[in-house]
């Protein structure tokens, strides 16, 4: 039983030092081709699109509701004091 145990992890190291050789070649030489052919024709057009118009009417309306809220909490915490 023991000697089962001993062999299948043998078995299982070999397999992984394979694996890993064969693995690293083909990640390096896809990842190249996948980058330069999505960035130059279809992520940097569309991204800079995108990025420009949402963050002009994102920007505007949390401006507003931040200036809005904190003006009035801040008047009634200043307003109390004195009074008192």
């Amino acid at each position: 039983l023991k000697t089962q145990g001993s062999s299948a992890g043998e078995r299982r190291r070999r397999r992984r030092r394979r694996r890993r050789r064969r693995r690293r070649r083909r990640r390096r030489r896809r990842r190249r081709r996948r980058r330069r052919r999505r960035r130059r024709r279809r992520r940097r057009r569309r991204r800079r699109r995108r990025r420009r118009r949402r963050s002009r009417r994102r920007r505007r309306r949390r401006r507003s509701r931040r200036r809005r809220r904190g003006g009035r909490g801040r008047k009634s915490l200043f307003t109390f004091c004195p009074r008192r």
